[in-house]
């Protein structure tokens, strides 16, 4: 009687809540910010809100944490404001954080442009697979942006800045983020959770500790994940751990030989690449065993050599693909259009260097992955204009190089032909950003004053 009494109020809790979406009205309560409340949507073109029937939310988790469920009684989400016309341009949109952080859309052609600064500062974003969503974090909510309709979705609420990471499944029918709740409760530090764009529903499938207790990280990458198996990279410890999104167990930690690392500058939060169909994932691993680099001054440190390691689905273990020698690091790059493994390699000559320096060898390899997992050398003959390192060097030759600047975030759009990036110089002690379209020849089309440029993938059609 007890369990029937409860789904009853659980039942009721969710009428009320809706009730007062639907009002408008309703106003935060004095409730933990940890605890979820149901995502609101804002339909722009017939001015109504529209609530998801309020659910319980099953936590799955390892042992040691008690799974609990959500109470829809919570939190009223304030209602989201209307969004200007987000029907994408010829090429799809491409998304770039201004000077001030706030999110803003342009087209190719520069002539249609998108501001979302009524959402005020973002400290991250990202594209659906399928482009129709875009997900971003401000210093206190989670959002969701829908493309087609141009509406705006609360996923949660109480995030701090300083905790950002969102990542995609590949079906972009799920959206991973860790919620931070140092400020909040003083036995967590971060939940890994998961919304469900069907259901609106919020899934908690695991916790990470306080930074202070143990000095870990937790780190999403912002690589599309299989629906079956999420990364999460342990930042200070060097472990990947695969998770089961169904289940809220580990499936493998991928750190069983070697740190799990990132190249020096690195953009992301690490840089694994999945194989085709999720069959297996690529990542770099610290080779601690063999002799480091070291490099002096304040921007100096111990470099180890790194390989490339495999760990195909279903294994109990990596395998090394790449083994690197003594100054030696390969780095997974990026998977080229026709199917390709692009890997950068990089050799120092000295173990000692007096204050910063780079590497004497660079070099890019391509490589193609058997159904058994094995590299197999490609030809380097045919490559798009962009690629093992052909931007960077186009770059130099048009005279963009440094002290003139540097190169950020950059991206090729789905033509293969046009490239998107970020180009960053620094005058009167500040660092001036401007979002730049080229082909690789001729003068580059500045698009905006901005960084972090990222293009709208195709969309997928019925």
């Amino acid at each position: 009687m007890t369990m029937t009494r409860n789904r009853t109020s659980i039942a009721i809790c969710a009428l009320l809540f809706a009730a007062a979406i639907a009002g408008c009205t309703g106003a935060a309560g004095p409730t933990s910010p940890a605890t979820l409340a149901p995502a609101v949507t804002l339909d722009t073109r017939s001015s109504t809100v529209v609530a998801p029937t309020a659910q319980p939310v099953v936590i799955a988790t390892e042992p040691g944490f008690e799974p609990r469920i959500s109470d829809p009684r919570a939190r009223s989400t304030p209602c989201p404001a209307p969004l200007p016309d987000l029907t994408p341009p010829r090429g799809g949109w491409i998304a770039f954080l201004t000077p001030e952080d706030h999110l803003v859309l342009v087209s190719p052609d520069g002539t249609r442009q998108v501001s979302l600064a009524d959402q005020g500062r973002v400290t991250c974003f990202s594209w659906s697979p399928d482009g129709r969503w875009l997900a971003f974090s401000t210093p206190t909510r989670l959002l969701l942006a829908s493309i087609e309709r141009s509406q705006l979705v609360v996923v949660s609420e109480g995030q701090r800045a300083g905790q950002c990471a969102v990542t995609w499944s590949q079906d972009s029918s799920h959206l991973a983020y860790l919620y931070d709740l140092t400020t909040i409760q003083k036995s967590y530090g971060a939940e890994l959770r998961l919304y469900d764009l069907a259901s609106g529903q919020t899934t908690t499938i695991g916790t990470y500790p306080r930074p202070g207790e143990t000095g870990e990280i937790a780190a999403l990458c912002s690589q599309p994940f299989p629906s079956t198996m999420l990364p999460v990279v342990e930042k200070v410890r060097g472990s990947l751990h695969i998770w089961d999104p169904a289940t809220g167990k580990t499936i493998v930690s991928l750190n069983s030989d070697g740190r799990v690392v990132e190249p020096l500058r690195s953009v992301g939060a690490c840089t694994h690449l999945w194989l085709p169909g999720g069959k297996g994932l690529i990542f770099p691993r610290q080779e601690t065993g063999k002799r480091p680099v070291r490099l002096s001054g304040v921007l100096g440190g111990t470099f180890y050599p790194v390989s490339l390691s495999l760990w195909m689905a279903g294994d109990d273990g990596p395998f090394t693909l790449l083994q690197a020698q003594e100054g030696q690091s390969y780095w997974p790059v990026r998977w080229l259009p026709d199917g390709r493994l692009e890997v950068l390699m990089t050799q120092w000559d000295k173990d000692t260097y007096d204050g910063p320096a780079e590497p004497e060898h660079v070099e890019y390899r391509h490589y193609r992955v058997n159904e058994q997992g094995e590299l197999c050398e490609a030809s380097d003959g045919d490559l798009p204009w962009w690629a093992g390192g052909g931007l960077q060097k186009r770059l130099s030759q048009a005279g963009l190089q440094p002290p003139q600047g540097r190169l950020g975030q950059w991206e090729a759009g789905a033509d293969g032909e046009k490239v998107v990036f970020a180009w960053a110089r620094s005058g009167d002690g500040q660092e001036q950003g401007a979002v730049y379209l080229w082909r690789g020849e001729g003068e580059p089309v500045r698009l905006a004053m901005g960084h972090d440029p990222r293009w709208q993938p195709v969309q997928s059609r019925p």
